[in-house]
Protein backbone atom coordinates (compact mmCIF):
# COMPACT_ATOMS: atom_id res chain seq x y z
CA UNK A 1 0.00 0.00 0.00
CA UNK A 2 1.33 3.37 -0.95
CA UNK A 3 0.29 6.71 0.33
CA UNK A 4 0.47 9.90 -1.51
CA UNK A 5 2.67 12.60 -0.04
CA UNK A 6 1.08 16.01 -0.29
CA UNK A 7 4.46 17.58 0.35
CA UNK A 8 6.27 18.33 -2.91
CA UNK A 9 9.50 16.49 -3.59
CA UNK A 10 12.51 18.32 -5.05
CA UNK A 11 13.49 15.83 -7.65
CA UNK A 12 10.09 15.58 -9.27
CA UNK A 13 9.88 17.72 -12.38
CA UNK A 14 7.32 20.42 -12.32
CA UNK A 15 6.13 22.56 -15.07
CA UNK A 16 8.71 24.60 -16.85
CA UNK A 17 9.51 27.90 -15.27
CA UNK A 18 10.60 30.69 -17.48
CA UNK A 19 12.41 33.85 -16.54
CA UNK A 20 9.25 35.82 -17.10
CA UNK A 21 7.24 33.66 -14.81
CA UNK A 22 8.05 33.61 -11.04
CA UNK A 23 8.31 30.30 -9.22
CA UNK A 24 5.01 30.21 -7.37
CA UNK A 25 4.43 26.53 -7.46
CA UNK A 26 4.57 24.76 -4.12
CA UNK A 27 7.75 22.91 -3.46
CA UNK A 28 7.44 19.20 -2.76
CA UNK A 29 9.57 17.22 -0.27
CA UNK A 30 10.02 13.52 0.18
CA UNK A 31 9.06 11.81 3.43
CA UNK A 32 12.72 11.28 4.21
CA UNK A 33 13.46 14.99 3.81
CA UNK A 34 10.47 15.86 6.02
CA UNK A 35 11.65 13.41 8.65
CA UNK A 36 15.17 14.89 8.53
CA UNK A 37 13.81 18.43 8.86
CA UNK A 38 11.51 17.43 11.72
CA UNK A 39 14.35 15.58 13.47
CA UNK A 40 16.62 18.61 13.13
CA UNK A 41 13.83 20.87 14.37
CA UNK A 42 13.18 18.59 17.36
CA UNK A 43 16.90 18.35 18.08
CA UNK A 44 17.22 22.14 17.97
CA UNK A 45 14.19 22.52 20.24
CA UNK A 46 15.63 19.95 22.68
CA UNK A 47 18.97 21.79 22.77
CA UNK A 48 17.22 25.09 23.28
CA UNK A 49 15.05 23.62 26.06
CA UNK A 50 18.10 22.04 27.73
CA UNK A 51 19.98 25.34 27.60
CA UNK A 52 16.98 27.15 29.06
CA UNK A 53 16.67 24.47 31.73
CA UNK A 54 20.37 24.86 32.61
CA UNK A 55 19.91 28.63 32.75
CA UNK A 56 16.88 28.24 35.01
CA UNK A 57 18.78 25.79 37.27
CA UNK A 58 21.74 28.18 37.38
CA UNK A 59 19.48 31.09 38.29
CA UNK A 60 17.70 29.01 40.93
CA UNK A 61 21.04 28.02 42.45
CA UNK A 62 22.22 31.63 42.50
CA UNK A 63 18.94 32.73 44.09
CA UNK A 64 19.30 29.99 46.72
CA UNK A 65 22.88 31.05 47.50
CA UNK A 66 21.83 34.70 47.67
CA UNK A 67 19.03 33.74 50.09
CA UNK A 68 21.50 31.77 52.24
CA UNK A 69 23.94 34.67 52.26
CA UNK A 70 21.18 37.13 53.12
CA UNK A 71 19.96 34.78 55.86
CA UNK A 72 23.50 34.48 57.25
CA UNK A 73 23.93 38.24 57.18
CA UNK A 74 20.51 38.77 58.74
CA UNK A 75 21.36 36.24 61.43
CA UNK A 76 24.67 38.03 62.12
CA UNK A 77 22.85 41.38 62.22
CA UNK A 78 20.26 39.96 64.58
CA UNK A 79 23.05 38.57 66.79
CA UNK A 80 24.71 41.98 66.91
CA UNK A 81 21.40 43.69 67.65
CA UNK A 82 20.74 41.24 70.49
CA UNK A 83 24.24 41.80 71.90
CA UNK A 84 23.79 45.56 71.69
CA UNK A 85 20.46 45.40 73.53
CA UNK A 86 22.05 43.15 76.18
CA UNK A 87 24.98 45.53 76.70
CA UNK A 88 22.63 48.51 76.92
CA UNK A 89 20.50 46.71 79.49
CA UNK A 90 23.61 45.84 81.53
CA UNK A 91 24.79 49.46 81.37
CA UNK A 92 21.41 50.71 82.61
CA UNK A 93 21.44 48.11 85.41
CA UNK A 94 24.97 49.15 86.42
CA UNK A 95 23.98 52.83 86.43
CA UNK A 96 20.97 52.03 88.62
CA UNK A 97 23.11 50.03 91.08
CA UNK A 98 25.66 52.86 91.24
CA UNK A 99 22.92 55.44 91.82
CA UNK A 100 21.36 53.27 94.54
CA UNK A 101 24.73 52.85 96.28
CA UNK A 102 25.46 56.59 96.11
CA UNK A 103 22.01 57.45 97.47
CA UNK A 104 22.38 54.93 100.34
CA UNK A 105 25.80 56.29 101.18
CA UNK A 106 24.54 59.89 101.15
CA UNK A 107 21.55 58.96 103.32
CA UNK A 108 23.77 57.28 105.93
CA UNK A 109 26.24 60.18 106.05
CA UNK A 110 23.49 62.82 106.31
CA UNK A 111 21.60 60.73 108.88
CA UNK A 112 24.71 60.49 111.05
CA UNK A 113 25.28 64.24 110.72
CA UNK A 114 21.66 64.91 111.74
CA UNK A 115 22.05 62.74 114.85
CA UNK A 116 20.01 59.74 113.76
CA UNK A 117 20.79 56.95 116.21
CA UNK A 118 20.69 54.24 113.51
CA UNK A 119 21.63 55.50 110.02
CA UNK A 120 21.15 51.99 108.57
CA UNK A 121 17.54 51.94 109.81
CA UNK A 122 17.03 55.44 108.42
CA UNK A 123 18.29 54.21 105.03
CA UNK A 124 15.78 51.35 105.05
CA UNK A 125 12.82 53.40 106.36
CA UNK A 126 13.41 56.44 104.18
CA UNK A 127 10.86 57.34 101.50
CA UNK A 128 13.03 57.60 98.36
CA UNK A 129 10.38 59.04 96.06
CA UNK A 130 11.83 62.56 96.34
CA UNK A 131 15.47 61.48 96.13
CA UNK A 132 17.31 61.12 92.85
CA UNK A 133 20.84 61.00 91.51
CA UNK A 134 22.25 62.71 88.46
CA UNK A 135 25.83 62.95 87.28
CA UNK A 136 25.59 66.73 87.19
CA UNK A 137 23.86 67.43 90.51
CA UNK A 138 24.79 64.38 92.57
CA UNK A 139 22.29 63.11 95.15
CA UNK A 140 19.39 65.51 95.66
CA UNK A 141 16.52 65.45 98.17
CA UNK A 142 18.13 63.56 101.05
CA UNK A 143 17.84 66.38 103.61
CA UNK A 144 14.11 66.83 103.02
CA UNK A 145 13.43 63.10 103.12
CA UNK A 146 15.42 62.65 106.34
CA UNK A 147 13.63 65.62 107.91
CA UNK A 148 10.26 64.08 107.09
CA UNK A 149 11.44 60.69 108.41
CA UNK A 150 12.54 62.23 111.72
CA UNK A 151 9.21 64.06 112.01
CA UNK A 152 7.33 60.80 111.43
CA UNK A 153 9.62 58.64 113.62
CA UNK A 154 11.06 60.85 116.38
CA UNK A 155 12.54 57.84 118.21
CA UNK A 156 15.33 57.85 115.58
CA UNK A 157 16.51 61.27 116.75
CA UNK A 158 19.65 61.52 118.79
CA UNK A 159 22.29 64.16 119.25
CA UNK A 160 23.73 65.55 116.02
CA UNK A 161 27.09 63.99 115.43
CA UNK A 162 29.49 66.72 114.42
CA UNK A 163 32.93 65.26 113.95
CA UNK A 164 35.57 66.76 116.22
CA UNK A 165 38.85 66.24 114.45
CA UNK A 166 42.23 66.90 115.93
CA UNK A 167 43.97 68.92 113.22
CA UNK A 168 47.37 67.50 114.04
CA UNK A 169 46.62 63.80 113.83
CA UNK A 170 43.39 63.70 111.85
CA UNK A 171 41.80 61.68 114.63
CA UNK A 172 38.77 62.63 116.69
CA UNK A 173 39.78 64.62 119.74
CA UNK A 174 39.06 62.80 122.95
CA UNK A 175 36.09 64.13 124.85
CA UNK A 176 37.00 64.85 128.46
CA UNK A 177 34.40 64.74 131.13
CA UNK A 178 34.94 67.50 133.60
CA UNK A 179 34.43 66.97 137.23
CA UNK A 180 32.31 69.34 139.27
CA UNK A 181 35.40 71.13 140.55
CA UNK A 182 36.77 71.55 137.02
CA UNK A 183 33.47 72.98 135.82
CA UNK A 184 33.46 75.43 138.72
CA UNK A 185 37.05 76.44 137.90
CA UNK A 186 36.11 77.09 134.25
CA UNK A 187 33.18 79.24 135.43
CA UNK A 188 35.39 81.24 137.76
CA UNK A 189 37.98 81.73 135.01
CA UNK A 190 35.28 82.98 132.65
CA UNK A 191 35.87 80.37 129.97
CA UNK A 192 33.69 77.64 128.58
CA UNK A 193 34.00 74.05 129.69
CA UNK A 194 35.28 73.08 126.24
CA UNK A 195 38.05 75.70 126.45
CA UNK A 196 38.93 74.50 129.94
CA UNK A 197 39.03 70.86 128.67
CA UNK A 198 41.33 71.83 125.82
CA UNK A 199 43.79 73.38 128.27
CA UNK A 200 44.11 70.14 130.24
Amino acid sequence: MTTENPVPVDNEPQGEVTADQPDTAPRLYSQEQVNQMMGKLRSDERKKTQEQSRDVQFLKERARRADELEQAQMTETEKLATQLADYQRKAVDADMRIAHALISSEVKVKAAQMGVIDPEAADVLLDRSGIHYSEDGGVVGVDDALGKLLDDKPYLKGVPNVPNLNAEMGQPAPTLRLTTDQREAARLMGISEEEYAQGL
